[in-house]
């Protein structure tokens, strides 16, 4: 065999492993970018503001979440407030973006929201707001964690996310 042909043979593998190379590069960075958009489009997020935060004072708190998943009409949510709120007299919620009538039951400190008559599927990353009273405040704050809101369908748990321990004042609840 000619060198002039072993070295375009050469050539040729080396322009091959080359091209292989690169689609492996390519591969890998849009495996890594459809990563990075799936993350920025929808997450699980929460924030919680209230109509008062002074310490024993009675409040509405407004919760303001999203999540990866999206939230039909027969889940229900799981809001976990930190030591001291008392949310034994929670009575009323109620929500400008999701449709249906809200029930709302305390077990074992862990307040219960269920959606009632609602048909519409709010998509994933989609915001919606929660508006619950009576919640009556911590005496004293006696922990920096947030608040917990859980999503919920058929007992199993779909998402959660927490929110900042830094709850935001509001003056009233529209």
């Amino acid at each position: 065999m000619s060198k002039r042909f072993r070295d375009k043979i050469t050539d040729f593998d080396a322009k091959r492993e080359k091209k292989q190379a690169m689609k492996k590069v390519c591969l890998f960075s849009a495996i890594g970018l459809l990563l990075l958009l799936k993350v920025g489009v929808a997450e699980n997020r929460v924030s919680v503001s209230a109509t008062s935060i002074s310490p024993a004072e009675t409040a509405v708190y407004s919760i303001e979440a999203s999540f990866d998943t999206p939230v039909s009409p027969t889940s229900h949510f799981e809001i976990l407030f930190p030591p001291g709120y008392n949310t034994a007299a929670v009575s009323i919620v109620s929500s400008t973006t999701l449709d249906g009538t809200f029930t709302a039951e305390v077990e074992n400190g862990v307040v219960i929201v269920r959606r009632q008559g609602a048909s519409t599927v709010l998509d994933a990353g989609k915001p919606f707001d929660l508006k619950i009273a009576v919640i009556i405040n911590p005496v004293q704050p006696l922990s920096t964690a947030g608040i917990i809101l859980v999503l919920k369908q058929d007992e199993r748990e779909i998402g959660r996310a927490e929110s900042s321990a830094a709850i935001q004042l509001i003056e009233s609840i529209n």
